[in-house]
Order: C-alpha cells, then sequence, then structure tokens
C-alpha cells in the first residue's frame, strides 16, 4: 500500500506534469499543491516528458480549437505534440478514413460527469468531425473487418457545446488527479517509479505511433516510420498479409495511457489498414491479449516471424 508520503510525492509529480503540458481535467485548470522547491528544481529539468512526442491522449477544452473541419491531420497532431490514440484506419467506399480517441475533462482519470473518450474523424487526411466511442461488444472481429470504423463514419457528430455544459445538478469541480494517479505505481517508490515508466512509456507511444502511418505505404516505409522496430511477427490474413509492431515491455501506468502495439495489414498495393489503441494493446501479454480482440488469434496467438 501507498505510504501517505509517497502518495503526496506522487500526486505533487503527476499534477506537476499535466500542469506544465497544459492539459486541464475540466475548463479551468487544477490549482498545483503547496510548493515543494527541491522537488520543483528536480523536475525542472524533467519537462521533456510531458513535452515529449505522443506522451499521453489527454485534450483540455482549450484544445478543441485546433480541430477545424478540413485541416490537415498531421498539421493537428503536430500542434497537439502527437498526442492521441489511433484505434484504425482504412478504406471505405473509396475514402481513407482514419480514427484517433482522445480523453476529454480527464478522460478515465476523472470523476467529473462530462469526462468522456471521443473519436475525432479524419477523411482523407482531413479533420471531419469528433464522434462517440462507437459501441465496441465483446465478439472478435475478423482482420480486415473495420465495421467499428465505418460505425463512426455513419455517427452523428458529438455535440461539444452540450458535452461542455456545466450540469445543473453537480457544481464544477476539479478533479483530484493526484489520487488517481496511485493507481500508476506497483509499489511505495512512488513518484520516482512513476517518472521511471511515465518516460519510458512515452517513448514506447511515440516511436509506435500508428497515427504517422498513411495508407499505401511500402513495407519499407513503414519499417522507417517505426524507426526500423523488428516486428513481432508476420502472419497472413484473407486479403494479404500482416505485421505487428511494438513492444513487449509491460509499465506501470493505467491501461488507456499505456502503449500500443500495431497491427498493419499489406495487400498489392501497400498499406491496406492499421489497428492500434484498444484492440492491439502493447506489454508482455500482448499476444493473448490479441487473441481477445481477432478470430484469427483466438486460438493460436503464434506468429510467424522474418
Amino acid at each position: 500500500m501507498i505510504t501517505k508520503l509517497a502518495r503526496s510525492s506522487v500526486r505533487f509529480r503527476y499534477m506537476l506534469l499535466l500542469w506544465v503540458s497544459g492539459i486541464s481535467a475540466c475548463s479551468e485548470k487544477a490549482p498545483l499543491p503547496p510548493s515543494n522547491a527541491s522537488t520543483e528544481a528536480q523536475l525542472a529539468h524533467d519537462d521533456s516528458i510531458v513535452h515529449s512526442p505522443s506522451a499521453h491522449y489527454l485534450l483540455g477544452t482549450e484544445d478543441l480549437d485546433v480541430f477545424q473541419p478540413g485541416r490537415q491531420m498531421r498539421e493537428i497532431l503536430e500542434q497537439l505534440s502527437w498526442r492521441g490514440n489511433l484505434e484504425m484506419m482504412a478504406m471505405h467506399e473509396g475514402r481513407e478514413y482514419a480514427a484517433i480517441s482522445f480523453g476529454i475533462y480527464g478522460g478515465p482519470f476523472s470523476d467529473d460527469p462530462r469526462a468522456t473518450i471521443i473519436w475525432a474523424l479524419f477523411t482523407d487526411g482531413r479533420f471531419n468531425k469528433f464522434v462517440n466511442w462507437p459501441d465496441w461488444g465483446k465478439e472478435r472481429i475478423h482482420i480486415g473487418n473495420f465495421s467499428r470504423l465505418v460505425k463512426a463514419v455513419e455517427s452523428d457528430p458529438v455535440n461539444l457545446a452540450k458535452l461542455m455544459e456545466s450540469p445543473s445538478e453537480v457544481a464544477p469541480k476539479e478533479v483530484d488527479l493526484g489520487l488517481t494517479v496511485a493507481a500508476l505505481v506497483t509499489s511505495a517508490a512512488g513518484a520516482a517509479a512513476l517518472e521511471r515508466d511515465f518516460t519510458a512509456n512515452a517513448a514506447l507511444r511515440n516511436q509506435f505511433n500508428a497515427a504517422r502511418l498513411s495508407l499505401g505505404m511500402t513495407t519499407a516505409e513503414v519499417d522507417r516510420v517505426f524507426r526500423r522496430a523488428r516486428p513481432l511477427g508476420i502472419g497472413d490474413y484473407a486479403d494479404g498479409t500482416y505485421r505487428i509492431y511494438g513492444a513487449e515491455q509491460h509499465l506501470g501506468v493505467m491501461p488507456y495511457l499505456h502503449y500500443s502495439n500495431v497491427l498493419v495489414l499489406f495487400n498489392e498495393q501497400g498499406v491496406a489498414g492499421v489497428y492500434s489503441g484498444y484492440t492491439v494493446p502493447g506489454g508482455e501479454q500482448w499476444r493473448e491479449k490479441l487473441g481477445d480482440s481477432f478470430v484469427e488469434l483466438a486460438d493460436s496467438v503464434e506468429v510467424k516471424s522474418e
């Protein structure tokens, strides 16, 4: 059990990380705990943790203005330091779609009644709309099935103005991220373990950020995007081949913040589809978890290597 001192240290460090990166769990930024000069001095040199690309997926309400209809996906992600979790990318009725999930009002870390995870939907490389996370179900899907992405394409856009309204029965409040983050650490080492895992996780999220991929890329181009990382596995599916990129290192962060692996589908034209995020988690049990997501990998998650 985390000691009171360790929990206080975790609270300070994590809230400072969020504060430095400009994340807000509600319309106003959460206040910092009382100043601790020695801790602040130490963390002042660690700003790269939260400023590093892809470090997390949270949006503050001030970030929503970045998403202007028709704006290029790459421009938006560069402005957001490549935050977000790419969930799926594929062609549908002759158009290219990509869905990236973001947490707002603290996402799953928050007890704010407005907190949620939404998908930003991009069409032909440009922002289209925000939609609610599609009804997922518990059924496995076949590799190459992007019906969940199609469901998002056909969904009505999220009414952001309504979502941002403060519920009349609940006074707006600041989320106690410090208490929530206690679940991120696995020992009384507390803040040191959190910083170490958060930093390592940010690096892996950035290396295997599937949003940098595009349909039609060659195998060599995909390898370059992922810094020539050796695929964890290679296999065949109905319309071609697939490659799984990522890592097997488990880190002590919440599942949705944890880096994801990437399942890339290829056909004769190059990349034909991409799964990442929820359906392709990274970590020590990635093979078993892939079996929970895809029919072809349910019975045997062993995959061929190069």
